[in-house]
This record gives C-alpha cells, sequence and structure tokens, in this order.
C-alpha cells in the first residue's frame, strides 16, 4: 500500500506544482520596454538613447524620446488576442507612436511592433523588457 501511495502522492505535487498560469498578451504588455532599433526605409537603425515606451494596466502609458529627453503620455488599445496595438498620443512630447501597430512578437522579454507609415512604408520597432 505504502509503495503505491509514495508514487500517487509524488505525481500529485509535481502536478499542482508544476501548473502555472500562462499570461495574457495584456499582461505580457503591461511593463517598460526599451527601444533597441527601427527599421525604416529597408535600414535598420540601432536605438541606444534610452527611448521607451511604458504601458501601464489603465490602458494608458508614457513614451520617452531619448534624443531630446522629453516624456509623453497617450493610451492604447490591445486586442483580445494580442495582435493589433492602437497607440493614441495625449501630447506631442515623447516619441511619435500614434499609428495602429501590428504586434509582431510578444513575449515577456521581447516586442516587436510594425505600421505601415505611408510615404515611409513599413516601420518596425524592435524592444526589449527593461
Amino acid at each position: 500500500m505504502k509503495k503505491t501511495i509514495l508514487p500517487c502522492l509524488a505525481f500529485l505535487c509535481i502536478f499542482l506544482f508544476s501548473c502555472s498560469k500562462e499570461k495574457t498578451p495584456a499582461e505580457l504588455l503591461q511593463k517598460k520596454w526599451i527601444a533597441n532599433s527601427q527599421e525604416l526605409l529597408g535600414s535598420t537603425i540601432p536605438l541606444t538613447d534610452g527611448s521607451y515606451l511604458k504601458f501601464n494596466s489603465t490602458t494608458t502609458g508614457e513614451d520617452y524620446k531619448g534624443s531630446n529627453k522629453t516624456t509623453g503620455a497617450f493610451t492604447y488599445t490591445l486586442s483580445e488576442a494580442g495582435t493589433s496595438l492602437a497607440i493614441v498620443d495625449a501630447d506631442s512630447n515623447g516619441g511619435n507612436y500614434n499609428y495602429t501597430w501590428m504586434v509582431e512578437t510578444l513575449t515577456s522579454t521581447d516586442l516587436t511592433i510594425s505600421a505601415n507609415l505611408g510615404a515611409f512604408g513599413v516601420t518596425r520597432i524592435k524592444l526589449s523588457a527593461e
């Protein structure tokens, strides 16, 4: 009897403690993301000035543009599937992210967004979690 109970108890403990809840796309997005590079007109430009996007749980956020040291505010809407991200800038400070972005990558450490900017074509921004 003891030989049967111990393996069953061990299996139950492993099962209970190994089950972790996956984060939703919204939960993954809600943090500060540092801009690493931007692809524009077919060229990749490294971004090393400390620019970032910070997404709060209240669908508001903060954008910082390191090149001119300005901070702006925005509101955002992330699709339930996490594939589309609409950002509406509240002011002209910070970066200009006032587009509907396609979310190409969203993990706990990486975020890649892209948007068609008309005459400039598609731009892609790669960010990493702080």
